[in-house]
This record gives structure tokens, C-alpha cells and sequence, in this order.
């Protein structure tokens, strides 16, 4: 929300609209300020989703099952190709060093919690 400007990196609601109008990039980059800067970093890194849907969506999270969603797409998404078809792995190759080198790539123009 535009009121959390400064939460989520920015010095002015200005800017935060302008860059909200750039892209996806822009988007992961405000939410991943405003985690930090609300520390709630510590629930998802716990796996609390219980503890951060309400701090972040408010009492009412449990309307949604905003926490059960998290739960699912975290389960879902986790660290694993198993029960991937073939088309969907295509082109992920996972070499020697090629993780490294991504952060590497990454940490040049990316904050420090991504690297």
C-alpha cells in the first residue's frame, strides 16, 4: 500500500508509484524491503505463516487461509524438481558452481539479503 512508501524503500510516495509502474523486479525488491524493515523476516525463515499473515494482512488472514495458502505454495515450490514433468525442467541445468555464480551475477545489482 502506497502509506507504507518508506517501509518498503523509498523516499517519496512518488517514487514508490514510479516504480511500481516499472516491473515485477521493482515489486519483489519493495516487498523484500518491507519485510525487513517490519521484521517479519523472521517468521517466513521460520515458517511461521500463522504469525506473518496476521502481521501482515491483519487479524482477519484467517478469512482467507492466507496462512494455509503460504503453507501450501511453500510446500509446493520448495527446493525440489520431483513431480516435474520433463517439459517443465527443460533448460534448468544445475552445474558445478552455477549457484554461486548466479549470486555472484545477482549480488552486483541486487540488495545484500539476496546475495
Amino acid at each position: 500500500m502506497g502509506f507504507n512508501y518508506a517501509l518498503a524503500g523509498f523516499n517519496s510516495l512518488q517514487e514508490f508509484i514510479t516504480a511500481m509502474y516499472k516491473g515485477e523486479r521493482e515489486h519483489l525488491l519493495a516487498f523484500v524491503n518491507y519485510i525487513i524493515n517490519t521484521s517479519l523476516h523472521d517468521e517466513l525463515r521460520e515458517k511461521r505463516w500463522a504469525d506473518f499473515a496476521r502481521k501482515y494482512n491483519g487479524p482477519d488472514y484467517k478469512k482467507n487461509n492466507y496462512d494455509v495458502k503460504m503453507a501450501e505454495a511453500y510446500k509446493k515450490f520448495s527446493g525440489s524438481t520431483r513431480g516435474l514433468t520433463a517439459s517443465k525442467t527443460r533448460g534448468v541445468k544445475k552445474t558445478a558452481g552455477s549457484e554461486k555464480t548466479a549470486k555472484k551475477t545477482a549480488g552486483k545489482s541486487m540488495p545484500h539479503y539476496f546475495q
